[in-house]
């Protein structure tokens, strides 16, 4: 666990967890897992679809009974609470999305799936609904059946279940809501939509290496960038190293990689690094040389030799398809 690290752009906390993330596509990276850690900070950036259900476009359909309770004391005060754990959570006075993955224990991804109308910050007294394990909403369409969700989402039955004790009901209606736990929206053509509900942030990130940008978003929010191994890879921002990750080993796929936090809460994550030049603590410039270009991992091609390049919690600028 780190202690509080100044800033020049503020101060904040980073409560430093050793974190695997998983993709698919691009010229290889990280394997799916279903092991999903919802204790982390997780990955913003990945995918959105039809069926999931986006609560800000359907609060109509969320109707209060007299089971809800408002909770307007303790930590976890302004909090209404619905069926099967679902939550609407009043933001409070100089609150964080990241103070409220914290406060819940779920993952920031979940948060931003369940309430894309967020952009680039939350405010006093906006209502977030919050689920209660890091995962998605699902709205259940017509021919759905339990078995078919489940297979498809590589979902835990018993999970499942725990989460949705009244899944044999909600099932029979089409429209109804799911929490399907541990579970990250599928790969598509959708994924530019999800894309679309980040925020832009301009010029924030620059390029964090020199070669040929493939340019195609894929999960994790990532791009792929070719070129010889050895060449240097620079901080896309300034920023806190918060992962450091050099045993040459499969590491679900990314091989070596780096994860740096910025001052705005962003995260940007470099892997198949051949060497990392900096370590967990080390606060970079933006175009401070950071780690060599390698294939470490899940690569493919002739060499192999790229950069796999995530951005968590905000557009990736350099998703160019």
């Amino acid at each position: 666990m780190f202690i509080f690290t100044l800033l020049a752009m503020g101060s904040f906390v980073f409560n430093y967890q050793q974190i695997s993330v998983n993709r698919q596509g691009g010229l290889g990276g990280p394997l799916p897992n279903q092991d999903f850690n919802s204790q982390s900070a997780s990955l913003i950036g990945n995918l959105i679809y039809p069926q999931i259900f986006l609560i800000e476009d359907y609060k109509s359909e969320i109707s209060f009974d007299n089971s809800s309770l408002i909770d307007n004391t303790g930590p976890l005060g302004n909090v209404i609470f619905e069926k099967n754990g679902i939550k609407r959570y009043k933001v409070q006075s100089q609150e964080t999305l990241y103070d409220i993955t914290e406060k819940f224990g779920i993952s920031l991804n979940t948060i931003l799936w369940a309430n894309p109308t967020i952009k680039k910050s939350i405010k006093t007294g906006q209502e977030l609904i919050i689920l209660p394990v890091s995962g998605i909403l699902y709205r259940v369409k017509e021919g759905d059946t339990i078995e078919k969700i489940v297979e498809n989402h590589n979902l835990d039955m018993a999970l499942f279940k725990k989460y949705n004790p009244d899944y044999q009901n909600l099932i029979s209606q089409t429209n109804q809501i799911l929490i399907l736990p541990n579970v990250k929206p599928q790969a598509g053509s959708e994924l530019a939509e999800f894309s679309n509900r980040l925020p832009d942030l301009k010029n924030y990130f620059i390029m964090p290496t020199v070669g040929w940008n493939w340019g195609q978003l894929h999960d994790q929010n990532a791009v792929d960038i070719a070129n010889r191994c050895g060449t240097p890879i620079y901080a896309a921002a300034e920023g806190l190293i918060t992962e450091d990750v050099h045993n040459d080993l499969w590491n679900e796929g990314y091989g070596n990689y780096l994860v740096i936090e910025h001052p705005n809460g962003t995260k940007t994550l470099y892997s198949h690094t051949a060497k990392n030049l900096k370590t967990i603590g080390d606060y970079v410039k933006q175009k401070e040389e950071i780690a060599f270009m390698g294939n470490s991992g899940n690569t493919h091609g002739p060499s192999g030799c790229h950069l796999h390049f995530e951005v968590h919690g905000a557009k990736n600028p350099f998703a160019i398809k």
